[in-house]
């Protein structure tokens, strides 16, 4: 299992200080203390409890940085964006984003499926990867691109679409690896 100390040295965590903000980093911490202790875990992270604005704003100004930004109008609860290097991957990193606003309402596994599905975001690709790595490695980045995407079936057209299905399927199967059947049973009812 993964140590939560060794963890948070290496993700910093955008805290809420109001009793929502108590329970998500209870629960994260929950999260943190059951995922098995492989190298994804120990990649450089951000994980940030927003408003719908306050995210829309940071990722306003961030996204210079990082190249794009998520649209937090289509109705998410999370988000996950991430970043592998092929020539360091210590240099590898990601940014998870909760959207706070309808959380209070939601059961304690809601969200702990919510947590788990958005780090399996980030786990999922990261683990395909490192399984082709010695292939991955070898192309040029427009290939690379596309491969990453086969292999991680991210080539949606639309959240209705067959591709999308596809690649949630995959990553709720990811966090079903990682031991948490419940929580994800609870985010695919809605509780």
């Amino acid at each position: 299992m993964v140590n939560t100390a060794d963890f948070y040295k290496h993700t910093s965590v955008w805290e809420r200080t109001d009793p929502l903000g108590q329970r998500l980093m209870s629960l994260l911490d929950e999260v943190v203390e059951r995922l098995p202790d492989e190298w994804q875990f120990k990649t450089t992270g951000m994980i940030r409890f927003d408003t719908m604005q306050t995210a829309s704003e940071f990722w306003q100004q961030f996204s210079q940085q990082w190249g794009h930004a998520p649209d937090f109008r289509v109705g998410r609860d999370g988000n996950c964006e991430y970043y592998f290097s092929y020539s360091n991957r210590a240099d590898s990193r990601y940014i998870i984003t909760i959207i706070v606003n309808d959380l209070d309402s939601r059961t304690d596994d809601y969200i702990k499926g919510l947590i788990v599905h958005e780090l399996s975001e980030m786990s999922y690709p990261f683990r395909m990867y490192m399984e082709n790595w010695d292939s991955l490695k070898k192309m040029k980045p427009k290939a690379r691109l596309f491969m990453e995407n086969q292999l991680t079936k991210v080539m949606f057209d639309e959240p209705e679409g067959k591709e999308y299905q596809e690649h949630e399927t995959e990553v709720n199967n990811e966090a079903i690896r990682l031991g948490f059947q419940k929580e994800i049973d609870a985010v695919e009812v809605g509780n």
